[in-house]
């Protein structure tokens, strides 16, 4: 059974829409109070805290399929977001060298983000391969 845009044209869109921003939200802020936790040196917070913004995300990606807010098209989807991960890293890099006037910790912070970034293009590259076969 697909569910892709079950919910698209119907009385229920919006409402859908809503919890999907909600949802969204949510993982953001669980995210964040993990980030925050991890810090703190509170792993088991952090852990049931990431572990709850990961649900709150799947719930936000099943909203957004319901209202077929993504291309049944991963391979061509795929292929339009892989270089704009590429290209993150290194606008991240020169914008973590800019942080470098309020910090290094800031600034590293960033640095961090910029190889995820890279890992990211990496791995959605290595899928593009085997979706091409």
């Amino acid at each position: 059974m697909s569910i892709n845009g079950a919910t698209k044209g119907t009385e229920f869109e919006n409402e859908i829409e809503q919890k999907k921003t909600g949802e969204a939200q949510g993982a953001v802020l669980y995210a964040s109070m993990s980030y925050i936790a991890r810090s703190k040196g509170l792993t088991e917070a952090a852990d049931t805290l990431m572990e709850i913004a990961t649900d709150e995300l799947k719930h936000a990606a099943i909203y957004s399929v319901l209202n077929n807010k993504v291309s049944q098209d991963i391979f061509e989807t795929i292929m339009k977001i892989q270089p704009v991960e590429v290209a993150a890293e290194s606008n991240l890099n020169e914008f973590s060298e800019k942080l470098q006037a309020i910090g290094t910790d800031v600034s590293q912070v960033i640095t961090s983000i910029a190889k995820d970034e890279a890992r990211h293009g990496e791995k959605l590259k290595h899928l593009i391969d085997i979706l091409k076969k």
